[in-house]
């Protein structure tokens, strides 16, 4: 009886290990992708919106041009450059930018920095398309365009027959990143 005891124990056991076995389980997994956003702000089009020499009524004395350029090969303008030929004392010129955000995601404009020498002051104003001044940092949507008029003038100060070369920063970073 003994043994047949035993064996009722083992049969037993066996049976409370299967139905361990025997309970059923799902798994539940997560899949995802994430897709990020283009931070691209680019200059749009330039226009040449002043020239004092068209005041004097000597045109062609001095001309100011705009070209526009993709320096880093990713099919929009990154690049304004502003050529003033023929300056003399207090010519003065100014270039309108427009600027527009053709990122999928908000840019904030962060900073306009210009370098320029005494002989050649240069001031940036920027402004919505509603001629609103605009304040730094200023966010921008995603298709929304600014405009900057870019204000050259030729100081007493200038030389006769030399080059003078400026440049203008305009930096933008993405919609939610504090300024340093």
């Amino acid at each position: 009886m003994k043994k047949a005891g035993i064996f009722v124990a083992l049969v037993m056991g066996l049976m409370v290990v299967a139905a361990t076995y025997a309970v059923w389980t799902e798994t539940l997994n997560v899949s995802g992708s994430v897709a990020t956003g283009e931070l691209d702000v680019a200059f749009t089009s330039a226009e040449v919106t002043y020239d004092s020499d068209d005041d004097t009524g000597l045109a062609g004395t001095a001309d100011t041009t705009c070209t526009l350029s993709d320096t880093d090969y990713d099919g929009d303008y990154d690049l304004a450059t502003i050529t003033v030929s023929d300056g003399y004392p207090c010519y003065e010129s100014v270039v309108t930018l427009e600027i527009t955000n053709v990122g999928t995601i908000a840019a904030k404009v962060t900073s306009v920095e210009v370098s320029n020498p005494d002989e050649v002051s240069v001031d940036v104003s920027l402004y919505d398309a509603g001629g609103n001044d605009i304040t730094l940092p200023y966010t921008m949507d995603s298709g929304e365009i600014i405009y900057a008029d870019v204000t050259i003038h030729v100081e007493d100060s200038a030389a006769e027959l030399s080059d003078y070369s400026f440049t203008v920063t305009i930096s933008a970073t993405q919609f939610n990143v504090e300024p340093e």
